[in-house]
């Protein structure tokens, strides 16, 4: 049987939401991550969420390429091997090694797009419900490909 515990009463959309920002703050968190979408978190809107979050992803790819491409075909035009070297290389290109972490970089991106962002784009809310502990691995693997891009050269 459960037990009661004593808590202090929210005041402020802030308080409400302490738990989940605390929660990506411990797991340092790509700081655009929770200013992107600091609104749905503070309204535990998790699915608004992920599309506030790929929004900003498809931002930063666009401002550091130039490309106006959307979803996969963004991800395949910045970091997409098949005309020789791609267009935004996330390392030095140089090595087999190099060359493999792009190409898999690129499908990961294309991934991402496919499994979270297309679904939560094109589907109602209620039909894409998302558990709090996904919610956190994804914004946690979120945050590496942020600093991925931040590093690419």
């Amino acid at each position: 049987m459960g037990s009661l515990k004593e808590t202090i009463q929210a005041t402020t959309l802030a308080d409400i939401n302490e738990g989940i920002v605390k929660k990506l703050e411990d797991r340092n968190v790509h700081p655009d991550i929770i200013n992107i979408c600091k609104e749905e978190l503070v309204a535990e809107n998790y699915f608004h969420s992920i599309l506030e979050v790929f929004k900003g992803i498809t931002k930063k790819i666009r401002a550091k390429t130039g490309l106006t491409q959307d979803g996969v075909k963004l991800m395949q035009k910045a970091f997409s091997q098949s005309s020789g070297a791609p267009f935004w290389p996330i390392n030095s290109f140089v090595t087999i090694s190099d060359k493999n972490e792009q190409a898999g970089f690129c499908d990961i991106m294309k991934g991402l797009f496919e499994m979270f962002r297309n679904p939560h784009a094109h589907d109602p809310k209620v039909e894409r419900r998302i558990e709090e502990q996904d919610f956190l691995d994804l914004l946690s693997f979120l945050s590496l490909i942020h600093r991925k891009l931040d590093a690419a050269i």
